[in-house]
Parts: structure tokens; C-alpha cells; sequence
């Protein structure tokens, strides 16, 4: 365990009994629910840009042009 990283693993796991196996299999599936949440954010942004360019539009007048900027925003930002 050469890197930091490396040694907080070993660590966590000599702490609290935690096999590495787990830690490496628990953290691959949380960075598999991270690229989903990250693909699915991206089709968001990519159906609101196209929305804002023109391309496409709403069906109803519920939102307003600033409305589909704000959500841009807040997307790209978290």
C-alpha cells in the first residue's frame, strides 16, 4: 500500500473488519450509479439546449425561455 489511498483502504478495512474486496466492489458500483446519473443528466442538458437553440419546443406555454436557462444552469452547476 504505497499510495494514500491505499493505506486508507487498509486502514478502514483492518478498522472496521472490512474485507477489500467489498471496498473495491462497493466503490466500483457506486462509480457504475455515477455514470448513470451523469449520462441521464446529460440528456437532460442536451434536450434543454436544443429546446433554448430552437430546435425543438415544448408542446404546452408552461415554461418560459428564462425557465429552460435556469434549468441549464442548475444542471451544469451540481
Amino acid at each position: 500500500m504505497c499510495s494514500g489511498m491505499g493505506r486508507n483502504v487498509q486502514y478502514y478495512c483492518e478498522r472496521f473488519g472490512v474485507c477489500d474486496i467489498d471496498v473495491i466492489c462497493s466503490s466500483k458500483q457506486w462509480k457504475l450509479q455515477a455514470d448513470i446519473d451523469m449520462d441521464i443528466r446529460a440528456g437532460m442538458i442536451h434536450d434543454l439546449v436544443m429546446i433554448r437553440d430552437g430546435l425543438w419546443r415544448f408542446s404546452g406555454d408552461v415554461f418560459v425561455p428564462e425557465d429552460v436557462h435556469a434549468l441549464i444552469a442548475c444542471l451544469c452547476v451540481d
